[in-house]
């Protein structure tokens, strides 16, 4: 999915001291729409163990976020590409 300066969907972490720390604290998003009524982004996450990512035994997730705004309404949606990382509880 494309991103710009202007319009996009933001994954954005709390701070840890490890990378498990913060893996397993959540996550909020920060759309921004900028001139336009639609957002995209998309957020990866594995257990950041293996050197492909994951990608190989399936221990991954892939969520692909849109807003959109419609006369004043924002609507946030998602859509969860191979959900076993989402699942785990990271």
């Amino acid at each position: 999915m494309g991103m710009t300066t202007e319009e996009t969907v933001l994954p954005m972490q709390e701070m840890g001291m490890t990378t498990e720390e913060v893996r397993k604290g959540g996550f909020h998003l920060l759309v921004v729409f900028g001139g336009v009524a639609v957002a995209t982004g998309e957020v990866y996450m594995d257990d950041d163990a293996e050197l492909e990512m994951g990608v190989k035994r399936g221990r991954w997730s892939l969520v692909r976020v849109k807003g959109e705004v419609d006369g004043g309404v924002v609507r946030v949606v998602s859509n969860v590409e191979n959900g076993w990382f989402a699942l785990m509880g990271g």
